[in-house]
């Protein structure tokens, strides 16, 4: 009786431990396991994120490259265009029609005039956001206010690279990323996002003026 409740406990007491080694095993398995899955997905959404980031760069220089294009054929195949940019930033003094003219009506004829040319300037319509500033940086014609003229634009952070020669890009979700006056843009961030291309007009290799387009 003693000698069978001894096996007794020994059966158990060996069955535990098989038990209790089994259920360490398997714990450091499904460890493995769950650490090699993690590591996969993070390998495998980085590898996405790369891609879609190239994706997206690839897109913002096909689109910079797009609105280059459009600018300098405004700047390049109409005069007219030119004509009004380049008398929008000379100084008053310097125009030569005699007499005196404010800055005031001298960005106010750049307005009238560069109004009068939209019917004729190609792709103008498509882009939600489009203004034109003068090499100073101050607004002759916006899409949102068409009679708006003379306000300052060197806060626009993409208009002030701009203006140093360059193409900017810039993206617009937040209402701290564009001036509330004046309007750039009919739906303001966040209730919509725009992704925004600054580009210089040069000719001469002297910058009369800037172009902003946006959608």
């Amino acid at each position: 009786m003693g000698r069978g409740r001894l096996r007794l406990r020994f059966r158990t007491k060996l069955f535990l431990t098989l038990g209790l080694l089994l259920a360490t095993a398997l714990g450091a398995a499904l460890m493995l396991v769950r650490a090699e899955t993690e590591r996969r997905v993070r390998d495998d959404f980085g590898g996405r994120f790369e891609r879609t980031l190239v994706a997206f760069r690839q897109l913002q220089a096909l689109r910079r490259r797009s609105v280059a294009d459009e600018v300098n054929a405004l700047a390049v195949g109409n005069p007219l265009f030119r004509t009004v940019l380049s008398a929008a930033s000379v100084a008053p003094d310097d125009l030569g029609f005699g007499g005196t003219t404010s800055r005031d009506e001298q960005l106010r004829d750049a307005n009238l005039r560069l109004r009068s040319l939209l019917p004729s300037l190609a792709g103008v319509a498509r882009h939600d956001v489009f203004a034109v500033a003068n090499a100073a940086g101050e607004l002759i014609y916006t899409r949102v206010a068409p009679e708006r003229f003379g306000d300052s634009l060197a806060s626009v952070a993409p208009l002030a690279e701009a203006a140093q020669g360059e193409a900017a890009v810039a993206l617009w979700s937040r209402a701290a990323d564009l001036p509330a006056q004046p309007p750039l843009a009919s739906v303001l961030p966040p209730h919509a996002v725009y992704e925004v291309v600054a580009e210089p007009v040069v000719f001469a290799d002297e910058l009369h003026g800037l172009v902003l387009v946006g959608v």
